[in-house]
C-alpha cells in the first residue's frame, strides 16, 4: 500500500518556468513526488501545461523537478503550499537564433557550444535546425540557442531567417555569424583589421552597398546603415567594458571551439600578407594586439551580393562608412520582416 492510499490528500499545482517566468516542458523534464523518503510518483512533463499533484498531509512530502543539464530542484510540501513554480534560468524554448551561411561556419558554432542536439525539421519549413546549449558563468548555467545554416547570399539569409521566425515565434534575438573580408587600415592601427580578427557591428550597423543609383558620370549609394537592436548593442557594450578591464571571455570560448574542431586553426602570420598595390608592406605596430589572439573590432559592416575583391572599392567603403568588414548576407538578413528589431 502506498503512502497516499487512505490518507487525507491535498493538491498542489506545479509548474516549470524559465528565467523569464515562461512555462516550459520537454523531453526529459520530470516531476517526482516523495513521501517519507520514498518515491511515489514520476510525472513526465513534455509540454508547458502545469501539473496537479496530490500529496498526503501529516507526512514528510517533497516534490523534485528534473530538467536535463540543470541542477535538480526540490521543495518540501505542507498544508500552506497550493502552487509552486520551479524556476530554471536558461531553460525552455530558445530565444536566440544563430544563423551561419556555410557548413564550416556552422561547424564552428557547434564546436563552441557545449551541447548540440539532433536535427529538427518543423512542419511547413524547409530549413533544418539544431538546438544548442552554452554553459555560462561560474555556475555553468545552461543557455539554449537555435542554430541554422542559410547558404550564401542575401536572399538566402533573409528567407531562412523569416522561416525561423515563423516556426519559432518566441525568438527575441538573432545573430548572423560567418566569414567576412576584413578592411585593413595601416594608417590607424586600432582600426586595422587583420586576418583572423573578429568584427562586430556597432551602432552604425550594416551598409547595403549594392543599393545604388548609377548614372553615366556618378554612382550614388542609396542605402543607409541600419542600427542594430538596443539590447544587442548593450550586450556588445558590456563586453567592450570587460575588455577595458582586461577581461576577454571570448578567448576561452575560442580555445574551447578549437579543441572541438580539429580541422580549424588560427591563420599563421606568414599567411597574413598586406599589400599596397603590387608591393607587400608591413602591418602597423599595435600595442593592444595580443599574440596568437584575434583583435575585436567594432564598426559598420558592408554587405552585397558581390564577392568583393577590389581593394579600391574596399577602401572606399572603409573611408565612407567606417566599414570594418565586407560580406554577402547581412543586408538580406537585416531586411527580413521581423528581423531588424531582434538583431
Amino acid at each position: 500500500m502506498s503512502a497516499t492510499e487512505g490518507a487525507n490528500l491535498q493538491s498542489v499545482v506545479v509548474q516549470t518556468v524559465d528565467g523569464r517566468n515562461k512555462p516550459f516542458g520537454g523531453s526529459g523534464v520530470e516531476l517526482e513526488l516523495y513521501v517519507d523518503g520514498e518515491r511515489q510518483q514520476t510525472i513526465e512533463k513534455k509540454d508547458a501545461r502545469p501539473r496537479t499533484i496530490k500529496f498526503p498531509l501529516g507526512h514528510k512530502t517533497r516534490i523534485v523537478a528534473k530538467v536535463p543539464r540543470f541542477k535538480t530542484q526540490g521543495i518540501e510540501l505542507g498544508a500552506d503550499v497550493s502552487r509552486y513554480n520551479f524556476r530554471f534560468k536558461g531553460a525552455g524554448a530558445p530565444i536566440v537564433l544563430i544563423v551561419a551561411t556555410k557548413f564550416c561556419e556552422a561547424a564552428a558554432v557547434w564546436a563552441v557550444s557545449d551541447y548540440y542536439g539532433e536535427p529538427v525539421g518543423p512542419a511547413n519549413d524547409p530549413s533544418i535546425y539544431r538546438f544548442g546549449t552554452f554553459l555560462t558563468g561560474p555556475e555553468k548555467t545552461p543557455r539554449n540557442v537555435l542554430m541554422v545554416t542559410s547558404g550564401m547570399g542575401n536572399q538566402a539569409a533573409g528567407a531562412v531567417t523569416v522561416q525561423a521566425l515563423n516556426s519559432f515565434p518566441g525568438l527575441e534575438h538573432i545573430l548572423l555569424v560567418g566569414i567576412a573580408g576584413g578592411c585593413p587600415n595601416p594608417g590607424k592601427p586600432a582600426e586595422h583589421v587583420r586576418l583572423g580578427d573578429i568584427v562586430v557591428a556597432d551602432h552604425r550597423g550594416i551598409v547595403q552597398y549594392d543599393n545604388v543609383k548609377e548614372t553615366a558620370t556618378d554612382v550614388q549609394y542609396r542605402s543607409q546603415p541600419q542600427k542594430p537592436a538596443a539590447r544587442m548593442l548593450q550586450a556588445a557594450g558590456s563586453l567592450d567594458t570587460e575588455a577595458e578591464l582586461g577581461r576577454l571571455p571570448w578567448e576561452a570560448w575560442i580555445a574551447h571551439g578549437l579543441s572541438n574542431y580539429p580541422r580549424a586553426a588560427r591563420p599563421s602570420d606568414a599567411s597574413d600578407v598586406l599589400h599596397d598595390g603590387a608591393m607587400v608592406i608591413s602591418h602597423p605596430a599595435d600595442p593592444l594586439r595580443r599574440k596568437d589572439q584575434p583583435r575585436v573590432h567594432r564598426g559598420s559592416i558592408a554587405s552585397a551580393d558581390t564577392l568583393q575583391k577590389n581593394p579600391a572599392k574596399r577602401d572606399l567603403l572603409r573611408d565612407k562608412w567606417d566599414v570594418r568588414a565586407i560580406e554577402m548576407e547581412g543586408s538580406g538578413f537585416q531586411n527580413a520582416p521581423g528581423c531588424l528589431e531582434r538583431m
